[in-house]
């Protein structure tokens, strides 16, 4: 039985971010050469966007427009009703997606789509999502960057690692900063897989030991990465009192994409 093609599943707003996420998905679209379908929810936001007049043809009229200005990939237009994250991980099981893209505003924004919103849907999902930071400029980016640390569960980052680097063809940078055991079986761990693909990588030790290893992999870069983020379980006790990291991650300063993994049982393995 011949396996179903999976598709890309892109949330679009229409938003002040939705002409720099059109040519990363037209960069996506070149490199993977995969179906691409778009979602947009009908929310509050929809009569800023559109006005109070607006019909669902006018919905229509403008997501073909947008899927013309990615350079018209094949895939399907969803319009739904209701909240943005649930639909989006939602549509992204029922369709059994690759993997997710959407843009984020900063991890504070009220009106549209925030990190912080998307951060809690995606500790939820098992399907990954690239996420694009409001300070994203498109550059193609020229690595696939991660952070390596002792967790034993962040060997599950090995195929998307794999993954992105074999088929966007670009090299892997992984950063450690703690002589830890955990961290150099880790490292090998993943360095195998890369080298079963015959991938060009290279590892680098950062001098700050204590400091927030993917901050730093993000705030070191002066190209334009993806970096692989393994996603906290919870935002933490003190979430209450400060930001989520994660979701500051998302909405970096430097405005570095991040492809988001989460960690879970039943996570998507790509076939890579």
């Amino acid at each position: 039985m011949e396996k179903k093609e999976q598709h890309i599943l892109v949330y679009i707003d229409f938003s002040s971010l939705s002409e720099n996420l059109s040519r990363w998905l037209s960069y996506i679209f070149k490199t993977l050469d995969k179906p691409i379908d778009l979602l947009f929810v009908i929310d509050h936001n929809t009569d800023v966007i559109f006005g109070k007049t607006y019909t669902r043809s006018d919905i229509e009229t403008k997501m073909e427009t947008y899927r013309a200005s990615c350079g018209n990939p094949p895939g399907n237009d969803f319009i739904r009703e209701g909240c943005n994250c649930s639909l989006l991980s939602q549509i992204a099981e029922e369709i059994d997606a690759l993997f997710c893209i959407s843009a984020v505003h900063s991890h504070n924004d009220v009106q549209f789509l925030s990190s912080s919103t998307m951060v809690k849907m995606l500790r939820k999902s098992r399907i990954p999502c690239l996420i694009i930071p409001r300070k994203n400029e498109f550059n193609a980016p020229k690595l696939v960057s991660l952070g390596t640390n002792m967790k034993r569960d962040q060997k599950s980052v090995a195929p998307w690692l794999t993954y992105l680097s074999k088929h966007l063809k670009l090299p892997v940078l992984l950063t450690f900063n703690k002589d830890d055991e955990a961290v150099k079986n880790n490292i090998q761990f993943i360095e195998k897989f890369l080298k079963k693909y015959d991938l060009s990588f290279d590892t680098i030790k950062l001098k700050e030991k204590f400091a927030a290893l993917d901050k730093l992999c993000i705030k070191r870069e002066t190209t334009p990465v993806i970096h692989c983020l393994y996603l906290k379980e919870s935002a933490g006790f003190l979430s209450n009192i400060f930001p989520d990291s994660d979701a500051k991650l998302l909405d970096n300063p430097c405005g570095q994409a991040v492809f988001c993994i989460n960690p879970q049982k039943d996570l998507f393995i790509p076939c890579t």
